[in-house]
């Protein structure tokens, strides 16, 4: 039995936006998407694109 990829890595982004201060509102605005898709991506119901994820560590990681 595999374990799901998705939850692991929905609350390692969700910590990222966290840690940055960011809402999923803003965080959505800057990545370009839906602030519902941040929520499906950090809750484990959507698995995000992988250029998704890296602009998301990217964001994040900028934000002072």
């Amino acid at each position: 039995m595999s374990r799901d990829p998705r939850t692991p890595l929905g609350r390692d982004l969700r910590g990222l936006r966290q840690r940055a201060g960011l809402l999923q509102a803003e965080l959505a605005a800057r990545l370009g998407c839906s602030r519902a898709h941040v929520s499906a991506v950090e809750v484990g119901q959507r698995l995000p694109s992988e250029p998704l994820a890296r602009l998301w560590r990217i964001v994040c990681e900028r934000r002072p």
